[in-house]
């Protein structure tokens, strides 16, 4: 899970608000 959040935060540096990772297959996220 942690991975996960690591790639979508490296992706998306500064713009991750919100990543909800209880779904690993599509973990959901929003950008600010």
């Amino acid at each position: 899970k942690e991975r996960i959040c690591l790639e979508i935060m490296a992706k998306n540096e500064g713009k991750v608000a919100y990543i909800n990772v209880r779904v690993p297959d599509r973990p959901t996220w929003r950008a600010v």
